[in-house]
Order: structure tokens, then sequence, then C-alpha cells
């Protein structure tokens, strides 16, 4: 039975964020001796904030060089080399990505979005059409619109999350079941 703490502020704690149900989804697990469908994993990561790149230096970058997938993942993953032996999983190591030195190595892994927006056809959608009732028809002038209809990242589009999500949660939501002490200098 494992007891966890969170302290937090009463504005962090009332923040919404995505629905429980869509970051199940967004979720791709690894396991060595495993099949790779690369295919999958390419759409996986695109729809999860993730940037293809040739060398991953930062969260959110990731190569794909014939047998070898480099993905910088956020959280405690971090950089992982994916080894693949056709469409087999070889090995995965976790690495540095600036000396590219191999860290440890790992059986499995979970990999989860990069990002609380993510750019699929149907969060695009609803964004468009939250955008257009909220704000009216848009411009070709308007650089959020347009950048979100190609499905780029646009600075500071977490702001616009409920855009993207029919309903928001809070982490009320994700730990239904908690105890909730409060500070006594609270006003």
């Amino acid at each position: 039975n494992v007891n966890n703490v969170i302290i937090t502020t009463v504005n962090a704690i009332t923040q919404r964020v995505i629905p429980r149900i869509k970051l199940q989804q967004l979720s791709f697990e690894l396991t060595i001796g495993k099949s790779i469908n690369i295919k999958e994993l390419k759409n996986f990561l695109v729809n999860s904030g993730y940037i293809e790149t040739g060398k991953v230096l930062e969260l959110g970058d990731f190569s794909i060089r014939g047998g070898i997938i480099d993905i910088f993942a956020p959280g405690e993953v971090g950089a992982v080399r994916l080894d693949l032996f056709g469409d087999v999983l070889d090995g995965i190591r976790q690495f540095d990505p600036i000396s590219q030195r191999t860290v440890s190595k790992m059986s499995n892994i979970r990999l989860g979005p990069v990002s609380e927006v993510i750019f699929d056809k149907a969060s695009i959608s609803r964004f468009r059409q939250n955008y257009r009732k909220e704000f009216g028809a848009s411009h070709s002038n308007d650089i959020l619109y347009e950048s979100v209809s190609a499905g780029n990242k646009y600075q500071g589009v977490e702001h616009w999350l409920p855009f993207f999500h029919e309903k928001l949660e809070t982490i009320f939501d994700y730990l239904p079941r908690v105890t909730i002490t409060l500070d006594d200098n609270l006003d």
C-alpha cells in the first residue's frame, strides 16, 4: 500500500487538465522481444506532440533512422534509444542527449504525451469550431487559428486547452478518494 503526499497551491489544484480517458489513450507501451509497428509508433508520437528531428536533443524530439529510434519522452523515461531487429524491439537504452552515451538499460517503457494539446483531426476540428463560436469567422491573418488548423504548435497554445476538449477535469477527478488538508493560515 503506497501513500503519496501532494503539496500544491490552490491555483494549481483548481487548474483544469485533459480528461483521464484521453490521457489513457495517449499511452504507448514498448517491451523488449515484442513487435513494433513503426507506422503506429510514429503516428502516436506525432499525435502526442513529439517532433521528428535529425538528432534527439530536447524534450519531445524523436528520430527514426532505420533500426534505431530515439525518443526524448517526458518524465522519468527521458531520452531512450530503441534498437530493432527487423520489427522486433531488441533493446531499450536510456541515453544522455548531449553525449549520446548509454546511461542505463530498460526492459520496457510506457510513453506518454509531450503536451496536453494534441493535434489530431478531432481536436483540431473542435478547436476551430470553438474558436469561431467564441470570436466569429476567422481571418487569414489570425496566426493562432491558421497555425492550429495546419496542425502546427503555436507558442502558448496550452492556454487554449478548453477549445481542444469537450470537457476538462481537475486533479480531484484523477484522485477521487483523496484526503485534503489546508494550511491553517489559508484565507
